[in-house]
């Protein structure tokens, strides 16, 4: 169990790393979209992150969220794409961080990527709907098979 746990974390710092959620992953070199030097509660998610700690990376940027220590948008965005990350997947807590700055923030350097992201959540959402429906339409062909082998063998129909 704990090294399934220390596994999924390593993924999350490598789900981070290969999509450059942070950059270059120095914060002496910027954030991802170019503003310049990342704020202190970036940095210190950063090395959570690098640490394989994406909740407690997580709990620092909501945190700097509600005192307002750094840009917002920023904070915002960098705790929607943790939301995403593969060991927390929080797809609800990812949709409002990035409609936050969708709707809070028009002049955000983070605002056209948070939008394409949430047409990508709202893709997933879509496709996990339509797979829900297959399953449950191959649940009643299955069931259909079930009753029709049973009268072909001469038993009794089923009860309805």
């Amino acid at each position: 169990m704990l090294g399934t746990m220390a596994s999924g974390c390593a993924q999350d710092s490598e789900f981070l790393a290969k999509h450059n959620l942070w950059g270059t992953g120095q914060p002496e070199n910027g954030d991802a979209i170019g503003r310049g030097e990342v704020s202190p509660p970036v940095a210190e998610a950063m090395g959570l992150v690098d640490a394989d700690k994406p909740r407690a990376a997580m709990a620092v940027l909501e945190k700097a969220i509600e005192a307002a220590e750094g840009p917002e948008d920023e904070l915002l965005y960098r705790l929607g794409m943790l939301r995403l990350s593969p060991m927390i997947t929080d797809h609800a807590g990812a949709r409002a961080a990035f409609s936050r700055i969708t709707d809070g923030y028009p002049d955000s350097p983070y605002r056209d990527a948070a939008r394409a992201i949430l047409g990508l959540i709202d893709q997933m959402d879509a496709y996990k709907a339509e797979n829900a429906s297959l399953r449950e339409d191959l649940k009643k062909i299955l069931d259909i098979d079930l009753e029709a082998e049973r009268l072909r063998r001469g038993g009794p129909p089923a009860a309805p």
